[in-house]
């Protein structure tokens, strides 16, 4: 099972915004979740306070929230696990697809507009004290964790590979490491893993010695940026 190391009130404090050039206005935009009157999207100018628009939705999956560079489009998952690409700024829909279920820590990966992230699925071993009998309960639980790719243009999952994420990751801890294009996350651990989100393979894990909470990837200088704690 993919065992976060925090509350519901620092996942949405971690995912919840992304701050976005205003290209047509030489200014920044924040874009973001908003709760006071349902759930929308927010895009707030920085400069001014103001919010430029508002798109109400029908809800989404807490840590599902990502950035899109190539397009500058906000996206989420929804609770019919279909990934929706909003543009923040006229509330135009970019782009959809649907999931096998609800991925989770996502990023883009802006040069092949892929969509990268994680999926659990659960099943139940049989129960030994009841194998036999009519009525059979289910046994202990199995988690199996994959991390998936999915084509943003052509609408289509393009590979499902198992994971091995040891006794959990970090919810508020994943990047994408443009240089090496490997998926980023913390082990429960303390350990920061390269995946291979091609592959399924851990290729490189490097021990931080803490947790790092709402985690930032600076491509320019190869380094994160973070709250820790221990």
């Amino acid at each position: 099972l993919i065992v976060g190391l925090c509350t519901l009130l620092l996942l949405v404090a971690a995912f919840s915004c992304r701050k976005i050039p205003d290209n047509a206005h030489g200014s920044l935009i924040l874009a973001g979740m908003g709760y006071s009157k349902g759930t929308s999207i927010l895009c707030i100018n920085l400069d001014s306070g103001v919010v430029v628009n508002s798109t109400p939705i029908d809800g989404y999956m807490i840590g599902s929230s990502m950035y899109d560079p190539a397009t500058g489009g906000y996206g989420y998952l929804g609770q019919d696990s279909v990934f929706r690409l909003i543009d923040p700024k006229t509330g135009t829909l970019i782009t959809s697809i649907k999931l096998p279920g609800l991925v989770f820590m996502g990023i883009i990966d802006g040069e092949e507009n892929m969509l990268i992230g994680l999926y659990t699925t659960i099943h139940y071993e049989d129960d030994p004290d009841t194998a036999g009998t009519k009525n059979v309960i289910n046994g202990p639980p199995v988690y199996t964790n994959y991390v998936i790719r999915a084509d943003l243009s052509a609408g289509i999952v393009v590979s499902q590979k198992v994971v091995d994420l040891g006794n959990g990751v970090n919810l508020t801890c994943y990047f994408y490491n443009t240089h090496e294009k490997r998926y980023v996350l913390e082990r429960d651990d303390q350990y920061l893993i390269s995946v291979n989100p091609s592959t399924g393979l851990v290729e490189k894990e490097v021990f931080v010695g803490r947790h790092l909470t709402n985690a930032v990837y600076n491509p320019d200088n190869n380094t994160v940026i973070s709250i820790p704690y221990s």
